[in-house]
């Protein structure tokens, strides 16, 4: 569902770019809430992907931790 809603306002952020040529700066400034919007949809998809990983990175480092001390003992 969001992967389809950022391909919407993929292809509208698209179009209102082709609007913004012949209108100049009318148009760019009224698609800059939009254009705004969108880096921030952007940057917390970054964000939570990396805190995926991160945590991805410690269960896997702690699951081989927990088969070197069972080895140990």
């Amino acid at each position: 569902m969001q992967s389809h809603l950022l391909f919407i306002i993929y292809i509208l952020q698209c179009f209102s770019l082709n609007l913004a040529i012949p209108f100049g700066r009318i148009t760019s400034r009224a698609m800059a809430p939009l254009t705004a919007f969108i880096h921030n949809v952007n940057f917390l998809e970054k964000k939570r992907l990396l805190f995926f990983r991160i945590v991805k990175k410690y269960y896997i480092f702690q699951q081989s931790y927990a088969v070197i001390i069972g080895a140990k003992f």
